[in-house]
């Protein structure tokens, strides 16, 4: 269980780290998705240490999310659009600092829960 955890954490601040750097030579698109990316490992390090067992795709993830984080929920459902979006849509830098926030704000929701 440990190691889940530990892995969970490194793999979280390596996305956060790659955010950072793709937005500092301001290719947004790829700092969303690595952003996106790092919520979606802080989730499942929530639920893993809640339930002991990692949700298979987003579509469990959000279902877990919705019946044990509301409040994380509530906002992750607002940005995945944001997420998907870096697929086809050319983001901005306003987009990237949006998705960076939103990393800072999923934390401090999950501080607060435990």
């Amino acid at each position: 269980m440990a190691d889940i955890i530990t892995d969970l954490k490194d793999i979280f601040e390596e996305f956060v780290k790659g955010g950072d750097a793709d937005f500092k030579e301001e290719r947004f698109n790829s700092a969303v998705t690595q952003y996106f990316k790092a919520i979606a490992v802080l989730c499942d390090l929530k639920l893993y240490e809640q339930r002991a067992s990692l949700p298979s795709n987003h579509t469990e993830r959000f279902t877990l999310l919705k019946t044990n984080f509301a409040k994380v929920y509530s906002l992750l459902s607002k940005i995945f659009r944001g997420y998907t979006d870096s697929y086809n849509i050319k983001l901005t830098k306003k987009d990237a600092e949006n998705m960076r926030e939103n990393v800072n704000q999923i934390k401090r929701l999950f501080e607060d829960k435990e």
